[in-house]
């Protein structure tokens, strides 16, 4: 009969072989483990600074978001600062207009006070003596007119006609004639628009003061209207006696 080997010579006979094979079989595991915790640590730390820098970047991004939101509003406070600066050198000029006019006005108005507190003249000048009216046209004119005309306070100029005692001539100074034709041309509105030194010559006007009004011959203007302020004291003498 062949020769039996015990089972436990067989194991002992083995054992170093399995050991081996179990030795490099648990060897297998522990590299993949370290592998797969190097790895995962490398992920780890990757992901990580990706993080970081995508944190950074995010940062980044609303820092520059408020920069770009605070120029925006500075930009908008210039526009509303520099808005007000020219809104308001407008009104500068406006109110200076405003205080030339007015200056101007009240020096005028001065001047005009002036002249009335100055201190009258002894005795009476050429202009206020009582001078005779030598046309029956300037009488007329007169006669009808003096009771709703008024100085520039508001006063009637004439209150009273007076006549000569000799020949029942009415009597009356230059200044007051002078007066009297001006105050008629503004109770009738009758000033240029575009030239208020200007008088517009209507038919009394044209009738007492040929020689300034309009001359027409054959249809055709030979002349035309030449009537001012400055021209009613020369105009009205052809009408008053001249001054002893």
């Amino acid at each position: 009969m062949p020769k039996k080997i015990s089972t436990q010579q067989t194991s002992s006979k083995t054992a170093p072989a399995e050991k081996l094979d179990d030795h490099i079989e648990s060897q297998i595991p522990v590299k993949e483990v370290v592998t797969m915790q190097v790895e995962k640590q490398s992920k780890s730390v990757i992901d990580s600074e990706q993080e970081d820098h995508d944190e950074h970047e995010e940062q980044e991004e609303q820092q520059v978001n408020i920069i770009d939101s605070i120029v925006l509003e500075l930009t908008d406070t210039i526009n509303t600062a520099f808005e007000l600066v020219k809104r308001s050198q407008q009104e500068l000029k406006k109110l200076q207009r405003e205080i030339q006019i007015e200056r101007k006005k009240n020096e005028k108005e001065k001047g005009k006070k002036g002249n009335k507190e100055k201190k009258k003249r002894n005795g009476s000048t050429g202009l206020d003596k009582k001078v005779k009216v030598v046309t029956q046209d300037f009488r007329q004119f007169i006669e009808k007119n003096y009771s709703v005309l008024n100085d520039f306070d508001g006063n009637q100029i004439i209150t009273e006609l007076n006549y000569s005692d000799v020949d029942g001539s009415l009597l009356i100074t230059r200044k007051i004639a002078h007066k009297f034709v001006n105050a008629y041309v503004k109770h009738n509105k009758l000033q240029y628009e575009d030239n208020k030194r200007r008088i517009k010559m209507d038919k009394t006007l044209q009738k007492l003061f040929p020689d300034n009004a309009e001359k027409k011959e054959k249809g055709v203007i030979v002349r035309e209207e030449d009537f001012k302020f400055t021209s009613v004291m020369k105009a009205i003498s052809s009408h008053l006696a001249s001054v002893d």
